[in-house]
């Protein structure tokens, strides 16, 4: 039987953050829904039927829209959505890559206006090599 994310997430993540930098708020949040999952910190319900008094305990899911048990249908349909999104005609990707160094910056409070930075200088280059007959 194949490992699940959430099972590899379970076993491996409490060695990996004791090495790592402490994840952002939302990154913590994700990874302790993902990883309770369906389990007794999530609480959960008992389903009994009347008429053959069957009983079965099931636990809550943590809804999170990044959880492979939870999310994966509302993350299938949003990709649906974005590749109707595509434009009929050639594209191009284009990578801006930050320096090792300016990649702090891009967290915390300044994280707003550092990405308001990184996007007008990035449009401006384009715009500029764009508008280059060569």
């Amino acid at each position: 039987m194949a490992t699940t994310v959430i099972e590899a997430l379970r076993r491996f993540l409490p060695a990996y953050l004791e090495r790592t930098p402490a994840l952002d708020p939302a990154r913590q949040r994700a990874v302790w829904a993902i990883t309770h999952c369906r389990t007794a910190a999530m609480g959960g319900h008992l389903h009994a039927c009347p008429q053959c008094e069957t009983r079965q305990f099931r636990f809550h899911s943590c809804n999170h829209r990044s959880c492979p048990q939870c999310g994966r249908h509302d993350t299938a349909a949003w990709v649906q959505r974005e590749l109707g999104k595509r434009v009929g005609a050639p594209t191009f990707m284009v990578t801006f890559t930050l320096p090792q160094p300016l990649r702090g910056h891009f967290l915390g409070a300044a994280a707003s206006a550092m990405y308001r930075l990184f996007f007008a200088a990035a449009s401006s280059a384009l715009a500029d090599t764009l508008a280059n007959p060569r």
